[in-house]
């Protein structure tokens, strides 16, 4: 064969229409220009839809949180209108028919209803009895008090019961104690 065949050999090889079709296949698998800007928008919608939907589950969150706040003060207050009622007719009373017993009755009646108002919505006494240990948790160490009838770091006397919600201290108990022998 001379140099002229094989260079027309080797030409043809290359413009080989099988060549051309199998080159074409492989490139086919490859997204091309129009395919990704199609893909990024798609990518870029979805995106923007996830975003809008995590902000409207922010602000419905934020929602429902006010109308649970808004709910649990109704509750509280509705269960508190009777001893303001209470109150207010105590106020009513005419002073030159009321004796001072009827007075103080009526007192203790309303702060028993208000206190059974609270206690409904989980509020209970801190009440530490004279020698409880001093527990800085609960109790506010108020005086320190030198005392025999109480071992050293014990509560001498209680000046203001404390109160605890569901466990959780409101106003700790204000207490005098007594000084522990420790010096250091």
């Amino acid at each position: 064969m001379s140099t002229t065949d094989e260079h027309n050999d080797t030409h043809d090889e290359q413009l080989d229409p099988e060549l051309i079709e199998d080159h074409e296949q492989a490139n086919e698998g490859e997204p091309d220009e129009v395919s990704l800007e199609n893909q990024l928008a798609d990518w870029e919608e979805k995106s923007a839809r996830a975003l809008a939907d995590y902000q409207n589950f922010q602000r419905r969150a934020r929602e429902n949180e006010e109308r649970a706040r808004e709910q649990g003060a109704t509750d509280i207050l509705k269960s508190l209108i009777p001893v303001l009622d209470n109150c207010q007719l105590a106020l009513m009373l005419d002073p030159e028919t009321t004796s001072a017993e009827q007075v103080l009755g009526g007192v203790k009646g309303i702060v028993d209803q208000f206190f059974g108002s609270l206690e409904r919505h989980g509020l209970a006494p801190i009440k530490p009895e004279t020698g409880d240990e001093f527990n800085p948790g609960r109790h506010e160490a108020m005086l320190r008090v030198e005392s025999e009838e109480v071992e050293p770091g014990a509560i001498v006397q209680v000046l203001q019961i404390g109160y605890e919600l569901r466990g959780r201290v409101v106003r700790p108990a204000q207490v005098s104690v007594r000084p522990s022998d420790d010096k250091g």
